[in-house]
C-alpha cells in the first residue's frame, strides 16, 4: 500500500498535466463550435454559382422541371411533341386524393377537373387542385377542360394559374410550359427567392439548410430528403418549395 501511495505522490504532475490538458481541449473544442457558427455560410445567394446566368439556359432548365398531365383523356395533350422537344413529362389518368403528395412534387401540372379521382369522378378535380394548392403553393398549375359551362369549373379554374380549353396543341402547351419555367427558375427569380429566405428564415435554419442544399448537390442526399428537410424546418411552404428549386438548378449547373 506503502508503495502504491508513492507512486502516484511521484506521478501528481502528470494527472495535474492531465487536468490541465482536459480543460484547454474542452476550451478548445467551445471556442471551434463558436467560431464555425459565426463563419458558417447563411447566405442563400452564395450557394448560387457566379457563372449561374451563363451557363443556365432553355435546355437545362427543361431538364430539371417535372410537368404532370393528370387527365383521363391524355390523347388531347401532343405528348411525343413535347417529350421531342425535351420536356419531362409523365401522364396520370387517374390519381386518389390519398396519393396527391405524388403529385405535388411536379413544378407544373396540366389538370383536368373530370373523371381523374377515382374517389369522386365528377368533382374529384376539384378536392385535388385545393390540396395540391395546400402541400405545395408554388407547383404552378394549368386547369384544362372540354366542356364549355360546369356550374363548378369557376371555382377549380380560379384556384389554377391558367386555363385552356381541350384539345391542346403543341404551341399552346409550349407557351404555357415556357411562361411557367420562367416564373420558375429565371435566375433573377431564384436570386430573388434566395434574398427573401435570408431575410425570413431564422439564422439557425438558414445555416442548416444551406449545408443540407450542399449535401444535395454533392448527392450525398436525395432530394425527397431535402424536399423533407425544408417542409419541417421553413414554415411557409412556399417559400420551402421555392428553395428547394434553387438547389435543383445548382446542381444541374454545377
Amino acid at each position: 500500500m506503502t508503495e502504491i501511495i508513492e507512486f502516484f505522490e511521484k506521478t501528481g504532475w502528470l494527472a495535474n498535466l492531465l487536468g490541465i490538458a482536459t480543460v484547454l481541449l474542452t476550451i478548445y473544442f467551445f471556442i471551434r463550435r463558436k467560431v464555425h457558427g459565426i463563419f458558417a455560410n447563411k447566405d442563400f445567394n452564395k450557394i448560387i454559382p457566379r457563372n449561374f446566368e451563363r451557363v443556365w439556359d432553355e435546355a437545362l432548365i427543361k431538364k430539371v422541371a417535372r410537368v404532370a398531365i393528370v387527365d383521363d383523356q391524355p390523347a388531347d395533350f401532343p405528348q411525343a411533341d413535347l417529350k421531342g422537344d425535351g420536356y419531362q413529362i409523365q401522364v396520370f389518368k387517374q390519381v386518389t386524393l390519398a396519393t396527391t403528395a405524388q403529385i405535388a412534387i411536379f413544378d407544373v401540372v396540366f389538370l383536368d377537373m373530370k373523371g381523374i379521382v377515382k374517389d369522386d369522378v365528377e368533382t374529384g378535380g376539384l378536392k385535388l387542385i385545393a390540396e395540391l394548392r395546400r402541400i405545395n403553393p408554388a407547383q404552378k398549375i394549368c386547369a384544362v377542360s372540354s366542356k364549355t359551362f360546369d356550374i363548378n369549373a369557376t371555382d377549380f379554374f380560379r384556384q389554377a394559374d391558367d386555363a385552356k380549353k381541350k384539345p391542346l396543341t403543341a404551341q399552346e402547351c409550349r407557351t404555357v410550359l415556357n411562361t411557367f419555367f420562367a416564373e420558375l427558375f429565371d435566375p433573377s427569380v431564384l436570386k430573388t427567392t434566395a434574398s427573401e429566405a435570408n431575410t425570413r428564415i431564422p439564422r439557425k435554419i438558414r445555416v442548416e439548410a444551406i449545408a443540407q442544399i450542399k449535401k444535395f448537390v454533392a448527392k450525398e442526399i436525395s432530394i425527397d430528403q431535402l424536399r423533407d428537410f425544408m417542409r419541417r424546418n421553413v414554415n411557409d411552404h412556399d417559400l420551402a418549395y421555392r428553395i428547394v428549386n434553387i438547389a435543383r438548378a445548382v446542381e444541374h449547373a454545377s
